[in-house]
């Protein structure tokens, strides 16, 4: 090594799995030692491959040193675990989502995500039954696993209008059931890539309805709402029992964009009194 002279002989598959023992021991810093490393970066790809990452980076936390640093060996062990975890099945992602702070691979990716321009196939169809499953209620949103809300964010919306579509489709005929947590986390994808217009009349009783008196979802609906006056005047009659209950909460709440929202809508029915 450079001051502590461990010998050129060993080999980078022999030295990183012992990384933070012998840096202790020749007190060197992360950066000085990893750097010094980087210098053995002849045969890399014969000595670090998708086949041994596990072994030669046993620790998936030091993945958080390797994507803070680049040089050739962090740029090197970064693209094949990026390798390795592409070719992971959704199914034993899927399976491992209990042990998300323990499990290798999301410990990696908690990492790794930093220096992935695109999610890998395996990681979408993942988020996509992570998605399913919000919906569905079995995924808890309190608290929601950092590791998978950073999946989640990174999903390409192309690909995922379908599963989009068939939230919005179970919401609609009551197959999962909306609430207010679900609304605020939903409602950018559904407006956004739910087609909700084609579904006019059920998305307003099922999804729009349930959460109308939940302040923090009208507040969503007010900030978008052109699109929620289009999506209720769309519903025409299936929209009558919402705009009952707009009418009879502006009756309580005298908040100015409420009362404009309502005044918009066409055919709002007057609250019927005694």
């Amino acid at each position: 090594m450079v001051n502590h002279k461990l010998g050129y002989k060993l080999l980078l598959s022999d030295i990183l799995p012992q990384f933070e023992d012998i840096k202790n021991r020749i007190g060197v810093t992360d950066e000085v030692f990893i750097e010094h490393l980087a210098e053995w970066n002849t045969d890399l790809d014969k000595y670090i491959t998708k086949n041994n990452i596990k072994d030669v980076i046993p620790d998936a936390s030091f993945y958080d040193l390797t994507t803070k640093i680049s040089n050739v060996l962090t740029d090197h062990i970064n693209k094949i675990a990026f390798e390795a975890l592409s070719e992971i099945s959704v199914d034993t992602l899927y399976a491992q989502r209990t042990a998300h702070t323990s499990y290798y691979w999301f410990v990696a990716i908690k990492h790794l995500l930093a220096k992935i321009k695109s999610l890998p196939d395996n990681l979408t169809e993942f988020g996509k039954k992570i998605l399913m499953d919000i919906a569905s209620g079995t995924q808890s949103l309190n608290p929601f696993p950092n590791c998978f809300k950073n999946i989640v964010e990174r999903l390409d919306k192309r690909k995922i209008k379908s599963t989009v579509t068939d939230i919005r489709n179970d919401f609609c005929i009551g197959k999962k059931t909306i609430n207010a947590i679900k609304f605020q986390f939903f409602e950018t994808w559904l407006r956004s890539h739910g087609n909700l217009k084609s579904q006019a009349g059920d998305v307003i009783d099922k999804i729009v309805k349930p959460v109308i008196s939940d302040g923090a979802c009208r507040s969503l609906i007010l900030q978008n709402k052109d699109f929620y006056m289009d999506l209720i005047n769309t519903a025409g009659d299936d929209a009558y029992e919402l705009k009952k209950s707009l009418r009879n909460l502006i009756q309580k709440d005298s908040d100015p964009q409420l009362v404009k929202f309502v005044n918009s809508i066409d055919s709002v029915p007057e609250v019927e009194t005694a």
